[in-house]
């Protein structure tokens, strides 16, 4: 309960403006809980970990290095916030 405090607290710092940007929110969640997985912005994700043509073009998780893979565009995306 104490953590889930403390996080509400630092992600209502970070979400100020109407969108808040999605990469400051989960730099904010990282620097509380170690284990969530990195976050990487990649112009084609087709060549990270394994994606193809059908995979999603905006976003991947990669279980083997524990990285969540976005587009370049994803944190301006509407689904992004």
């Amino acid at each position: 309960m104490k953590i889930v405090l403390m996080l509400a607290a630092l992600a209502a710092s970070v979400c100020q403006s109407v969108a808040a940007d999605p990469m400051a929110v989960h730099q904010t969640a990282q620097a509380l809980f170690a284990q969530l997985p990195d976050v990487e912005a990649r112009a084609d994700l087709n060549a990270a970990c394994g994606g193809g043509s059908n995979s999603n073009p905006h976003i991947g998780y990669c279980a083997s290095n524990n990285t969540i893979f976005v587009s370049d565009d994803f944190a301006t995306r509407p689904q992004g916030s």
